[in-house]
């Protein structure tokens, strides 16, 4: 099912070329200052980057030459206390938090153009981090009560040639579909620390922000590199300025 994905995006980018090299105009075509945008494909969960970012391109003279970026983040917060099944155990803190940072820098070379459609190429580099971090409280057996603070980092950093091709609508809106390879790296780190805050016999422990030695702590570090083709790497409706 996969391969089928991959040759029908294949496919489906050397059809555009064969018809944007037949309806190649030799007009000249007006360059616009800057395009401002967003990727569809946030809405549908296949982005490859985090959900809430901005696109912006802008062309370099009149041989098609353009600079392009794209910067995003994202924020999540949420707390759920519960009881941990078939245990003493009750959860009565539980917060995570979570941040995404992303940046993107990358340019473009048009290929065959006209004053509605372009067919084009070019290369693009990101790196994106995202940081979890989770502080648990929990109530066990005989009244003890533990603090567990977990902190997971992951690093991406990757290059991604692609080809495209854009249909312009009117004067100001424009669609453009990406497919490319991506080559990257991903590093992935975990690190825990446990406390006792109070034991069943009353005696108050000092807790994570008194410097209180833990009573557990775990470290693990992953390292990985990808290739990959990606037959829907950017769909993005852009406004030119």
């Amino acid at each position: 099912m996969k391969n089928k994905f991959i040759i029908a995006g294949i496919s489906l980018m050397f059809i555009l070329l064969a018809v944007q090299s037949k309806a190649q105009e030799q007009e000249t075509v007006p360059v616009p200052r800057w395009e401002v945008g967003v990727d569809f494909l946030s809405l549908v969960g296949k982005n490859q980057y985090p959900m809430f970012s901005v696109f912006g391109l802008k062309e370099v003279g009149e041989r098609g030459w353009a600079f392009r970026g794209r910067i995003g983040g994202n924020f999540n917060s949420r707390s759920n206390p519960f009881q941990v099944p078939f245990t003493d155990f009750y959860l009565i803190h539980d917060v995570t938090r979570e941040i995404d940072l992303f940046l993107l820098l990358g340019f473009q070379k048009s290929l065959v153009r006209n004053t509605k459609s372009d067919m084009y190429f070019g290369s693009d580099i990101a790196y994106m981090k995202n940081k979890i971090t989770t502080e648990n409280v929990i109530s066990g057996p005989d009244n003890d009560i533990y603090f567990d603070d977990l902190k997971t980092t992951t690093k991406r950093l990757s290059l991604a040639p692609f080809i495209g091709y854009s249909k312009t609508f009117g004067q100001k809106i424009t669609l453009r579909y990406e497919m490319a390879f991506i080559l990257g790296r991903e590093i992935f780190e975990e690190n825990g620390k446990g406390y006792l805050i109070n034991d069943s016999f009353g005696n108050q422990q000092m807790a994570r922000d008194n410097f209180g030695t833990p009573s557990y702590t775990s470290f693990n570090k992953v390292r990985f590199d990808f290739l990959s083709l990606n037959p829907f790497y950017q769909l993005l409706l852009t406004y030119k300025l």
